[in-house]
């Protein structure tokens, strides 16, 4: 079980509204990536011509199989938006259990859908962060 927060969310109402329209918006853009992705890769099965030459079977099995991956970093992607949405729920959006601290706005600003703060990043008055050195 995580680490619930310590803190109250630093976050506003409205802050959090916005946020939840942004990432249904990109919810909703998920599924119809998948869909679509799915549909191209059923297509490409189904065009399987047996007397084609064997590059172009080649390049037809590559394409199914960037298909497959762009469909799996999709539900990957699909599952952290359903976990900030939970997290929403909750009381718990923006909150990093690892770290143990509130995510900066900026960064929920840049990646809505973000479990972890970037430790130790520099960042300076634009706003660019500079992750650690490792």
């Amino acid at each position: 079980m995580s680490p619930k927060p310590t803190t109250p969310s630093p976050y506003t109402k409205a802050f959090i509204k916005a946020q939840v329209e942004r990432i249904k918006a990109e919810r909703r853009l998920i599924l119809e990536e998948i869909a679509t992705d799915a549909e191209q890769i059923k297509e490409l099965e189904r065009s399987g011509d047996e007397s084609a030459a064997i590059d172009e079977v080649a390049v037809t099995l590559a394409e199914k199989e960037i298909g497959h991956t762009l469909v799996e970093a999709a539900m990957v992607t699909l599952e952290h938006i359903d976990l900030a949405l939970k997290n929403v729920d909750e009381e718990t959006y923006g909150w990093d259990p690892k770290n143990q601290v509130w995510i900066r706005e900026e960064r929920l600003g840049a990646l809505p859908w973000a479990t972890e703060e970037i430790m130790n990043a520099q960042v300076d008055e634009t706003g660019d962060v500079t992750p650690p050195s490792i």
